[in-house]
């Protein structure tokens, strides 16, 4: 059980990968309070089921179409560049539907369509997240690197609504919004620390 444990610890032996760790760590918390507060926002505005399922879906469709678009633009531009700008889009993103909500003028058409575009920040962040890791741990620690990250989105996928629902019954959705626009920073603070190796663009 130690020996383990320890193997799973192995990628925690690299700086950039704990800066890494750390930062994804937050901006997941961030981005599932997102999710759980702009479905209750969606429902608030509509009482519709209809209107959640089909707010969640803008969200996934441009994943599932642009996604390998996003793994090859990512390859070409350098995975930690790509990753860097799609934080600052999510970001902004992120604090718009903050803005919208807290000054009454959200509808639902705009709460889906900042759900398609934060789709499309997804689409090109996360081939690059996940092709990323090798360059953090090298390819010795990358399946103990893969499981932790793993183990990450599933704490916050309970830790992040938890967050919401609190925030939601004290203050309402728009800070869960502006809570998982400053959640950014944590992962744009670690990816411009990370020190690689200075790699030309392929093309």
């Amino acid at each position: 059980m130690n020996g383990h444990l320890t193997r799973l610890a192995r990628p925690f032996a690299h700086a950039n990968y704990r800066r890494y760790f750390f930062g994804q760590s937050v901006s997941f918390i961030g981005n599932w309070m997102q999710s759980a507060a702009q479905a209750w926002l969606v429902y608030r505005l509509t009482g519709s089921a209809v209107m959640l399922g089909l707010t969640a879906f803008a969200n996934q469709l441009p994943v599932f179409l642009l996604a390998p678009i996003g793994g090859a633009y990512a390859d070409h531009h350098g995975r930690r560049t790509m990753l860097l700008y799609m934080q600052w889009c999510g970001l902004v993103l992120a604090l718009l539907l903050a803005a919208l909500t807290w000054s009454g003028h959200i509808r639902v058409a705009g709460v889906i369509a900042i759900a398609v575009f934060t789709g499309i920040v997804s689409a090109f962040e996360i081939p690059a997240r996940q092709a990323l890791l090798v360059e953090l741990v090298g390819k010795r620690d990358l399946l103990n690197a893969v499981a932790m990250n793993s183990a990450i989105v599933n704490i916050a996928r309970v830790v992040g609504p938890a967050l919401a629902g609190l925030v939601i019954a004290v203050a309402g959705e728009a800070w869960c919004f502006a809570a998982n626009g400053a959640t950014y920073f944590a992962m744009i603070a670690a990816l411009a620390a990370m020190q690689l190796p200075a790699k030309p663009p392929r093309g």
